[in-house]
C-alpha cells in the first residue's frame, strides 16, 4: 500500500510536482524526474532497547558531530520518485501510546527533578537508554560543540500537534516585525506546550551531560544533567553552571561547560523561537531509525501524525561536512555552517541584527561585506566584517579563531576549542569573494 507523499501543494502529490518556496518570494518548480534527493547525509542511531553511548563516540580526531562525510546519496525507490513515498520508508510505524517523557518540573518556578532517571525520559532501569516514548533525530547542518558526539531526541505530548510556519497559508506572519509578522523563520516547528527536547553530549561513547529543553506555556527553559563516572544516572547541575575537565575524544584533557539556565536562552531566543533543531530546512533528510529502516524525517512524522497539516517543501540546508565533488558547494557549505551556529542571534531582530547570516540571504543583504566592525577590529588595522579576498583581515573569522570570550570569541558561549572545521569553511568562502557585490 502506497503511503501518502511528503509532500503536498494544492492537492498534487510532490511524487509528480515539487515547488520549492525561495526566500524571495519566487517560486521554483520542477517535477519529480528532474529533482534529485534533497539531502545526502544519512546518521545512525542506537536502538531504543540499546546504550545511548554504544554508538555515540568522537571520531579519534575529536570531530564528533562534525566529523567528515563522504558523499552519499538518499535511498532510491528505484522509479525516480521520492524514496520517502513508498510505505516501507517511514522509519516509525506509529505514535508511541503513551508519552512518560514529561518536563521535569510542573512549573518553570518549581525545582526540576534531581536525577535523570527520574525524568520519563529515559528508561529508569538503565538510564543509558532512551524511553521509548522518545523519537530520535537528526539535522542537516549541526551546531558545533567542541568535539562532542550528540545524539538528539523528541518528547510530544500525548495527543499534541506540532504547527509548521507557512508563509503561503499564513502570509501576515511573514510580514516584517514591525508590520506584525512574526520573527520566526518560514518553516520553522512551532512544538506544543509539554514538548521535551533532549540531547546527549559523547565523547569515546562516555555520557558527559544530557540537556532538556521544555516548553511551559509562557516560554522555555532548559536543565543539564551531568553523567557520573559510573554512566549509572546523571544529576540535575545547578541553575548557574557548571565547568569540569573532562577527557576528550583523542584521549586528551578538555574543559566542559554545563550552560546556565539563562545560558540557554540566549541562543534559544524567542526571536528565532526559541527551539533550534527542529526545522523543515533541518529535518529534511534520511536518518537510519533504530527500526532499521532508512527514512525521510519529515515523511515519518507525517505518517504518525505530529503535524496540524502537511508540510511544505523548503529548500533544506546543505551538510557542511560533505566532502566531494558531487557534493553541495562550498558557499552553500559555508553559509549552512553560519545559518545553523551564528544565524540565531545574527538576524533580524535577533540579539545581534546588525548582521544577517541566515541561510538563502543574499551577500549584499547580510551587512558583512566590506563593511568596518563596529565591536572593534581584533586588533587588525583596516579589517572589515568581511574583506574580499583577505580572511586576515576579516573580522568574522578572526573572532571565531580568538581564544575565548573576553578577546572577543564567537561564538560567545558553550565552547572552548576552535572549530577546525567552521574556520577552514569561512577563510575558503572568504577567499573566494573577489569583490562586494552592489
Amino acid at each position: 500500500m502506497k503511503a501518502v507523499s511528503r509532500f503536498t501543494l494544492g492537492g498534487l502529490s510532490s511524487r509528480k510536482f515539487v515547488c520549492a518556496i525561495l526566500l524571495v518570494g519566487m517560486i521554483s518548480c520542477r517535477t519529480a524526474a528532474e529533482s534529485k534527493p534533497d539531502s545526502g547525509t544519512t546518521a545512525a542511531v542506537p536502538d531504543a532497547q540499546t546504550d545511548l553511548s554504544s554508538n555515540g563516540g568522537a571520531d579519534a580526531d575529536g570531530a564528533g558531530d562534525h566529523a567528515m562525510l563522504t558523499d552519499a546519496p538518499l535511498i532510491d525507490g528505484g522509479s525516480g520518485q521520492d524514496a520517502s513515498t513508498d510505505a516501507a520508508e517511514f522509519g516509525i510505524a506509529a505514535r508511541a501510546a503513551k508519552q512518560t517523557c514529561n518536563p521535569p518540573a510542573a512549573q518553570i518556578d518549581q525545582a526540576p527533578v534531581a536525577k535523570l532517571s527520574a525524568t520519563g525520559c529515559v528508561d529508569p532501569a538503565d538510564p543509558k537508554k532512551p524511553a521509548p516514548s522518545l523519537i530520535p533525530y537528526d539535522v542537516i547542518s549541526p551546531l558545533w560543540s567542541d568535539g562532542a558526539d550528540k545524539q538528539r531526541f523528541m518528547a510530544i505530548p500525548d495527543g499534541a500537534k506540532i504547527h509548521v510556519k507557512n508563509c503561503t497559508l499564513e502570509p501576515d506572519t511573514c510580514r516584517p516585525s514591525f508590520m506584525g509578522g512574526t520573527t520566526i523563520d518560514e518553516g520553522h516547528w512551532i512544538l506544543p506546550v509539554g514538548t521535551v527536547l533532549v540531547k546527549n553530549f559523547l565523547f569515546a561513547n562516555k555520557l558527559i551531560e544530557t540537556r532538556l529543553f521544555v516548553r511551559y506555556p509562557d516560554m522555555w527553559a532548559g536543565y543539564s544533567y551531568e553523567w557520573n563516572d559510573q554512566q549509572t544516572d546523571a544529576d540535575i547541575v545547578d541553575e548557574n553552571g557548571l565547568t569540569k575537565d573532562i577527557v576528550n575524544g583523542s584521549g586528551g584533557a578538555q574543559s566542559w561547560y554545563f550552560p546556565s539556565r539563562n545560558d540557554c536562552l540566549e541562543c534559544h531566543n524567542e526571536t528565532v523561537g526559541n527551539s533550534l533543531g527542529p526545522d523543515t530546512r533541518q529535518f529534511d533528510r534520511s536518518f537510519n531509525y533504530p527500526s532499521g529502516v532508512m527514512g525521510n524525517q519529515i515523511a515519518t512524522l507525517e505518517h504518525i501524525g505530529l503535524f496540524d497539516a502537511a508540510v511544505a517543501h523548503l529548500t533544506p540546508l546543505v551538510d557542511y561536512r560533505l566532502q566531494g565533488s558531487s557534493g553541495p558547494s562550498a558557499e552553500d557549505k559555508t553559509r549552512s555552517y553560519l545559518h545553523s551556529n551564528c544565524g540565531s542571534c545574527h538576524r533580524p531582530d535577533g540579539n545581534y541584527s546588525a548582521i544577517d547570516l541566515r541561510f538563502g540571504v543574499p551577500l549584499q543583504m547580510m551587512k558583512i561585506c566590506n563593511i568596518d566592525p563596529n565591536k572593534g577590529d581584533q586588533g587588525v588595522t583596516g579589517s572589515k566584517r568581511l574583506f574580499p579576498g583577505d580572511p586576515t583581515k576579516s573580522v568574522m573569522l578572526l573572532r571565531m579563531q580568538a581564544a575565548d570570550k573576553k578577546s572577543g570569541r564567537m561564538p560567545q558561549l558553550a565552547t572552548s576549542v576552535l572549530d577546525a572545521t567552521g574556520i577552514r569553511l569561512v577563510s575558503d568562502w572568504i577567499t573566494s569573494i573577489t569583490s562586494c557585490p552592489p
